[in-house]
């Protein structure tokens, strides 16, 4: 049984292979382990698919279409193949993807503990349309990415700026899976049971210990929702990884970034942090059930800043519970706080979020659920490049006119634009 796992093409991205798909690499190592012959691919083309008894994919809502092409064309040119979808998409959406047809099994959750159910049932004529129920309570028991399977670049440009610390190149490691808020615009909820769970401390550090001991790589990028949320962990891991001397960024709360946490970052390596800040506006943060304050994140990002730490600010525009003043508003919290980087996503209601099951309850409307078109960074290919696609919005948020609505997302890129320090997809 020959196996393929398919990392979906993004083209919209601005920098391609940055990161590998650590979800499909857990599942592909699960499959090598068991005896399978298994390949991991970065397609350029859907001919590279050829060949392969089973195709699995995976993604977001943003990744979804391009699977769809890929199922396409193989039904059509490789009948024989069975295709395989799981993900956060497949997770939320799974009826609708089953009515589609054009895939023959949908792991809805997490995979690890069903992949191999689900390629042994294809050898015995067996399989299911759907598999489901994969919640894994012990993290330790899943085995380390096989990264040997990778082919290509998966290195370079994680930090700010393009900023290399220690060499070249990166892994990706996640160290626990889930979050304890529910904010309305993330869909996690639907895939991680609405639990936090973590890998041991020393499970991690093996982990990283072996990246360092079988490659030249010595830069991390932890995929963690919350890196720092759990405070005793965060302090015990940074003691941990103090002694690795390796450099390193994350995603992070900012509201937890307390001065102790700050320094205990630096001495650990970790270079870049991502603060999910969303808005300046406390009605917008209110509004999408952030759970915190303007004040409690500005006091945490100065406290990382002070420490040293480069803060690349993560903003959301176009969302709902905006108001006509929200860009003047994030104007002046981001002057006041002069980020190192500002990132923007226009709002994407995201199939499994709070806002997509009960669009009322935020008092908006869903306007499209074609989801091609569903680009957060809303670049396109053309013959010259890539290059800005004009913003449609995807819902209507009910305080503002869809004009005014359109108003402020071009006032928000305009005022980023102006900082010089826009981060670009």
């Amino acid at each position: 049984m020959k196996v393929a796992f398919m990392e979906t093409p993004s083209p919209w991205l601005v920098r391609q292979n940055s990161q590998v798909s650590l979800g499909l690499l857990y599942l592909a190592t699960i499959l090598k382990n068991g005896g399978y012959d298994v390949r991991y691919l970065r397609p350029e083309s859907p001919e590279e698919l050829m060949g392969f008894d089973i195709v699995c994919m995976g993604g977001t809502t943003v990744e979804y279409p391009m699977n769809e092409d890929c199922a396409k064309w193989l039904k059509e040119n490789s009948p024989e193949t069975k295709i395989f979808i799981g993900g956060p998409h497949a997770t939320a959406m799974c009826d609708e993807i089953e009515k589609t047809g054009l895939f023959d099994s949908i792991c809805a959750g997490e995979g690890e503990s069903l992949i191999l159910d689900m390629v042994e049932d294809a050898e015995n004529g067996k399989l299911k349309k759907v598999y489901q129920n994969g919640y894994i309570k012990n993290l330790d028991l899943i085995p380390f990415p096989d990264r040997s399977l990778i082919k290509g670049s998966h290195g370079g440009d994680i930090f700010a700026y393009g900023q290399n610390y220690a060499g070249e190149g990166n892994e990706n490691v996640i160290t626990s899976r889930g979050c304890p808020y529910d904010c309305a615009f993330c869909a996690w909820k639907s895939m991680w049971n609405g639990t936090m769970r973590y890998r041991s401390i020393d499970n991690v550090i093996e982990e990283i210990e072996g990246i360092i001991e079988s490659s030249e790589i010595r830069q991390i990028r932890f995929s963690d929702d919350l890196m720092t949320w759990n405070r005793k962990r965060c302090l015990e891991m940074c003691d941990r990884l103090e002694s690795l001397d390796i450099a390193w960024r994350a995603s992070v709360r900012a509201d937890s970034l307390t001065p102790e946490i700050c320094e205990a970052l630096v001495q650990a390596g970790c270079k870049e942090i991502s603060p999910g800040i969303e808005s300046g506006d406390q009605r917008v943060l209110d509004f999408l059930n952030k759970k915190t304050t303007t004040e409690k994140m500005q006091e945490g990002c100065r406290n990382a800043m002070k420490a040293g730490i480069t803060v690349r600010a993560l903003f959301m525009i176009g969302t709902p519970g905006e108001h006509p003043d929200t860009p003047e508003i994030n104007r002046n919290y981001m002057e006041e706080l002069d980020f190192d980087m500002i990132t923007l996503s226009t709002f994407i209601p995201f199939p499994g979020s709070p806002i997509w099951d009960d669009p009322e309850v935020y008092y908006c409307t869903v306007l499209s659920d074609d989801f091609r078109k569903y680009n957060k960074d809303y670049w396109v290919m053309t013959n010259e490049g890539k290059a800005k696609r004009k913003y449609e919005p995807l819902i209507h948020n009910k305080i503002l006119t869809l004009d005014e609505q359109v108003d402020n997302v071009a006032r928000m890129e305009r005022y980023v634009e102006e900082t010089g320090r826009y981060n670009r997809g």
